[in-house]
């Protein structure tokens, strides 16, 4: 979204939209004093961000639109936003003892074997993204059976961490052996003896949560809320 917003106004445009951090709704002549914009120039970059479908107005007043309203947490009231850990939804798809597993041709991880997984989109359940991967990365469907762990993985190189993702490990009983390759890597079915013979050749955290918790389950409680103006309400 930074980015979507350089394209169309450049730090003037990251400036407005950081506003809205603070401040559910802005009046023009507000704005204009918070920026220090001039007029004419603040106008062009409002006409932009309505245009783009990242500011609404309605009266006298701008505020964001519903789908800019999602990018608000990822933005830093300080500037320039900090990398953050990525949730990413490991998946091991089994079937009558064996286990699904892909040999990573792009990097991170490359040329190691390791469970499908991917970004959690946003709004997607655990159930939902489990399935969105099994079925756009193998072409499997299935039955969710439970999330199992949650683990923080942090990749270091010279004392640096370069790599850091929180990961959400979920369990699929595939409906079927069938499974349709795809770009992202090798697939192949092994057996739970074989995968433990194999610890070199998997992504160490990979090997330790099918060695370790396979069969455990993790309860996590979703909490839904509903904005009504400003006033948070449990639906």
């Amino acid at each position: 979204m930074s980015d979507y917003l350089r394209a169309i106004g450049g730090a003037n445009g990251n400036a407005i939209f950081r506003l809205f951090l603070e401040h559910r709704r802005l009046k023009f002549s507000e704005i204009e004093k918070l920026t220090e914009l001039r007029s004419n120039k603040l106008a062009y970059y409002l006409k932009g961000m309505q245009k783009e479908n990242i500011l609404r107005k309605k009266g006298e007043h701008y505020r964001l639109t519903g789908e800019a309203e999602k990018y608000l947490p990822l933005f830093s009231s300080r500037g320039r936003e900090p990398i953050t850990t990525l949730p990413i939804v490991m998946v091991a798809i089994v079937r009558k003892g064996d286990m699904l597993l892909i040999k990573r041709r792009k990097r991170p991880f490359k040329d190691y074997w390791c469970m499908i997984g991917g970004k959690m989109l946003f709004g997607e359940t655990f159930e939902q993204a489990t399935r969105r991967l099994a079925m756009g990365k193998a072409s499997i469907r299935g039955r969710f059976v439970s999330l199992n762990a949650i683990m923080h993985e942090r990749i270091h190189e010279n004392r640096e961490i370069k790599h850091s993702f929180m990961l959400f490990f979920t369990k699929m009983a595939a409906r079927s052996a069938e499974f349709k390759q795809t770009p992202s890597g090798e697939l192949k079915w092994f057996s739970l003896e074989r995968i433990r013979r194999m610890k070199r050749r998997i992504v160490p955290s990979d090997y330790w949560l099918i060695t370790n918790r396979l069969d455990s389950s993790e309860e996590v409680r979703r909490i839904d809320m509903r904005d009504k103006g400003g006033r948070l309400v449990q639906r």
